[in-house]
Parts: structure tokens; sequence; C-alpha cells
């Protein structure tokens, strides 16, 4: 798979049965180089349409397709054994629970997707790797403490760090700035944003935040019936 990638979505329809709700969105696409967001008020789908643009979750219809230079991923046609394959080598997840194991430290869980397959090693250039993530999240006071000692906005910048160390063509964000201090949010931004230009990666970002929208090059918004639009102008 390709360096870069840009994401094609057409027709993805999803219901959830027992509670009434379903989420569409007719068309969309976004390349290399892009931040988008992805808002609508609470309980609109939008972490639900991250976990169908990435796999977690089966569509009911509808197509998610990832493409390169030379390569491409069509996501809705793959078994859940090449989905996840996919996943673990070309998105970076920042999750809204960050999904940090407690019992370990900081570096340890930036270094957590090392060690799990042949294809990243938990070798001198990883670390080197985390520890200039950690460094530039403002972490490095805290490398050896174990995640459960971590505040809020700590293990949220520890979190974007585990994402951002394999270096993804794709980094989808479930809430990365959510009850954070001004400060923390605008490292976590200035972290995506850097991360873009330097690595030519595209970034999903759900966020409520009016400045993180502002910041963002396209939006997707949903309103409370599931329907998702972009917004232009």
């Amino acid at each position: 798979m390709s360096r870069n990638l840009a994401i094609e979505v057409t027709g993805l329809k999803k219901s959830f049965p027992g509670s009434g709700f379903s989420l569409s969105l007719a068309s969309f696409a976004a390349g290399p180089g892009e931040i988008c967001a992805v808002t609508g008020p609470s309980g609109c789908g939008k972490s639900s349409l991250l976990s169908l643009i990435s796999g977690i979750i089966e569509s009911d219809s509808g197509t998610v397709s990832y493409a390169g230079n030379q390569s491409a991923f069509r996501l809705t046609d793959a078994t859940a054994s090449d989905r996840r394959k996919f996943r673990f080598e070309s998105i970076g997840l920042v999750y809204q629970n960050f999904e940090l194991i407690p019992y370990l430290s900081l570096m340890d869980n930036v270094l957590l997707k090392c060690g799990l397959s042949r294809r990243f090693r938990a070798d001198a250039s990883a670390r080197t790797r985390a520890q200039e993530l950690i460094n530039r999240a403002g972490l490095s006071y805290r490398i050896r403490q174990r995640a459960d000692s971590l505040s809020q906005g700590e293990k949220q910048r520890a979190a974007l760090c585990r994402a951002l160390l394999t270096r993804p063509p794709v980094v989808m964000a479930d809430e990365p700035t959510a009850n954070l201090d001004p400060a923390s949010a605008d490292c976590i931004f200035e972290m995506l944003s850097d991360y873009v230009m330097e690595e030519k990666a595209l970034v999903l970002m759900v966020t409520h935040s009016p400045l993180m929208q502002s910041r963002a090059s396209r939006i997707l918004h949903a309103g409370e019936e599931g329907l998702f639009e972009e917004l232009h102008g």
C-alpha cells in the first residue's frame, strides 16, 4: 500500500437495529495533506462513521475505498481479516477513551503496536521515534510513569503519540481535544497539523470544537437524523 492514501466513500449506509437510528453518507472524497473535521450534535453517529470507514464495523451498503499512487484497497469488499490488517498497517486510531494499558509506562504504551506483527519492530529506530513524539507532546517528564497515573490531557497526548508512531498514511481521531485545557488542545492540533505537512497524511477528526473546525480543510457534518454531508464555504 502506498505511503500516501486518498479515501473515497459512496452510498454508505448503516442502520442500528433496536435503536431506530441509521446513518448515511452519499459521497465524500479526501486526499493526502488534508484535515477533515467530522461534526454534528451528540448521538448523530460521528464515532460510528469513523468505525465504518476504518472497517471496525461493516456497512449495510455502499463502498469505502483507499487509493495510493499504484495501489488501491476496497475496504467494504474485504474480509474481516484483511480489514484488520489494513487498519493495523495504514490507519492510526486515537480512541475517545484512549485505550491505554493502565499498568504499562507511557513509553511502552506508545510502542504498543511494535512487536504485534513483523511489519513493526520495537527496535532502536522505533524507540527514537517514540522519544521524539513524546518530547513534542511535552511528556518527556512522564515517560516512565504508568498510564493510570497520567492526567486526561496527558493520556490524550500519549494516545496520539501511539497513533503516529508508525507513520500511518491515515489518522482517525475521535474527539482528540475533548475536555482539554486550551494549551493541551493546541498541542494536539499542532501535532496533527505538523504530521499532515511532514508525512502528507490524511486526518479525519471528530470534534465539537468550533476552533478545531475552523482549522480543518474539510468539514463533514450530520444532523440528528444521521445524514452526513460535506459543508462548503
